[in-house]
């Protein structure tokens, strides 16, 4: 895939939504999922550049598919999106491989957008 690709792992409809649209606006071929067992799937398929998974989402929990997809997708950027601010948990993802984790309401989408491209 040449275009900078996003998989958005995010069950709220309407944050899907918000998301997706902003980073379409920057240039992004975005691709979601509401729930881990097919946000897995779907990521093994296309590798995007970029996976943005919520912690709480149906079928597998955000920990979850980080485990699962980081030794398959060592070249993409997995980051934690949630608005769970909770000692420990940062470290905990991280420690599992994720690139980032980012507290949700501390930021406007347009702010994650900046983010996600910092990293990539």
């Amino acid at each position: 895939m040449d275009k900078k690709s996003i998989l958005i792992i995010e069950d709220e409809p309407a944050l899907l939504e918000m998301y997706k649209k902003k980073f379409e606006r920057s240039g992004f071929e975005v691709l979601t999922s509401i729930d881990g067992e097919t946000g897995v799937s779907i990521a093994l398929k296309i590798k995007p550049t970029v996976v943005l998974i919520d912690l709480f989402i149906p079928k597998k929990d955000g920990m979850v598919v980080l485990e699962e997809l980081r030794p398959q997708l060592p070249e993409s950027k997995l980051i934690i999106a949630t608005n769970l601010d909770q000692p420990g948990k940062e470290a905990e993802a991280k420690g599992k491989g994720a690139d980032s984790y980012i507290i949700k309401a501390k930021y406007l989408p347009s702010e994650i957008v900046e983010v996600v491209e910092g990293l990539i």
